[in-house]
Formats: C-alpha cells, structure tokens, sequence
C-alpha cells in the first residue's frame, strides 16, 4: 500500500501556492486543510481548492495529525 502524505497551507498571500499546491497533489500529496487571516485569500483558494477545509486557527493544522 502507498503512503499519502498529507500536507498543509498556512499564509497563502502569493500566487505561487496555486501551483505548490497543484504540484504536491500531483504527486499524490492530500491537501488537508489551509489556514488564511485574508478573506480575499482565502476565497481564491477555496474556489480553486474547493475540497480544501480552512480553519480559522493554524494551530489546527500544526497540531493535527
């Protein structure tokens, strides 16, 4: 069986992310969640990541599992 390995976004105020995160998927990574202080941000990243959860607390994400 092959192991996923589940990542995070924490400050996503650049256009790169997009494809970070694209290219992580690609490689099989599983997007577990992301966290932006930014609504403007934050809005673009969940159209274009519908799936993604946002939390509002990074701690979330850096504490999770």
């Amino acid at each position: 069986m092959e192991k996923r390995i589940r990542f995070a976004v924490i400050g996503i105020n650049h256009d790169h992310i997009y494809r970070m995160t694209e290219a992580v998927q690609s490689g099989g990574g599983e997007l577990a969640g992301f966290f932006a202080p930014d609504e403007k941000w934050a809005a673009n990243y969940q159209a274009r990541f519908p799936d993604a959860v946002r939390v509002t607390d990074k701690r979330v994400l850096l504490d999770g599992p």
